[in-house]
């Protein structure tokens, strides 16, 4: 109890490295990231007709 399992210290220090799995990560901050980021909203997935737009409904 207490301790970081295994798996996710390996994780991180694969993050570190600029590298997982083959792909380049970038790690910073939010506001880092915010300019060359798109913020949209797929309410189309809600359940807006039931009151409850927060709620993923897949078909």
């Amino acid at each position: 109890q207490g301790k970081i399992p295994l798996a996710m210290i390996t994780t991180m220090k694969k993050l570190k490295s600029g590298y997982i799995n083959g792909t380049r990560v970038s790690l910073g901050n939010l506001n880092d990231f915010l300019s060359t980021s798109c913020i949209t909203n797929l309410s189309f997935l809600g359940s807006s007709e039931d009151g409850r737009p927060d709620k993923l409904n897949p078909q």
